[in-house]
């Protein structure tokens, strides 16, 4: 499945947006065990920048953010999902996937939010 993601970036150039991305998303990759048997973490397999969200733009300044929402914000090494996977089925988590608001309950008020489209 494709699922919409905003990886929070305090600052970004054009020219590292990808590795600046990358570096974002690397400590979510699915992981498993040494003969595949059990996923052991994360929670992607192949991402993009923009992808299937990315019709409306791929950066956006978080004071533009207003109706941002995604199923995945990641800020500063955390992922909110707004629901997990626990084995049996997807379990909601409490994030509701508005952006902007997870960013101001954290004090976030400055930054650019990048969209990308992750499979899992």
């Amino acid at each position: 499945m494709h699922y919409h993601c905003e990886v929070y970036l305090p600052d970004y150039s054009r020219a590292g947006l990808e590795k600046q991305v990358e570096a974002a998303m690397e400590p979510f990759r699915e992981t498993f065990t040494p003969d595949f048997e059990e996923k052991v973490g994360g929670f992607w397999d192949w991402w993009v920048i923009g992808g299937r969200w990315g019709h409306a733009g791929n950066v956006t300044p978080v004071k533009s953010a207003e109706n941002k929402t995604c199923h995945t914000l990641i800020i500063d090494g955390i992922a909110y999902l707004t629901e997990r996977w626990n084995g049996d089925c997807y379990m909601p988590t409490g994030f509701d996937g508005k952006a902007k608001a997870k960013l101001a309950e954290l004090g976030i008020t400055e930054g650019f939010l990048v969209t990308v489209d992750y499979h899992c």
